[in-house]
């Protein structure tokens, strides 16, 4: 069976002090990668997780969303640490 690393993707709503940001959080060392302002010309936010990764070097292989809306990219690649 194949291994994968796993990115957590959330989206938070606008409040009255912040606007609409999307949240990537990397499972396997349980950090938080990056909190982005939401990419309103993206309109996706697997989309917009997956440029970011794939901008800092993590190649994303497949998405899964769960019945409850949680959203995870997942990668092959455990030596690049995503960095803001």
């Amino acid at each position: 069976m194949r291994h994968v690393r796993i990115f957590e993707v959330k989206f938070f709503g606008p409040t009255n002090t912040k606007g609409a940001r999307v949240g990537i959080y990397d499972l396997r060392n349980n950090k938080r990668c990056v909190v982005l302002s939401y990419n309103y010309a993206t309109g996706n936010i697997v989309e917009q997780a997956r440029e970011w990764l794939e901008s800092k070097g993590v190649q994303c292989e497949a998405v899964s969303e769960t019945f409850n809306r949680k959203v995870y990219l997942m990668s092959d690649n455990f030596e690049t640490q995503p960095e803001r």
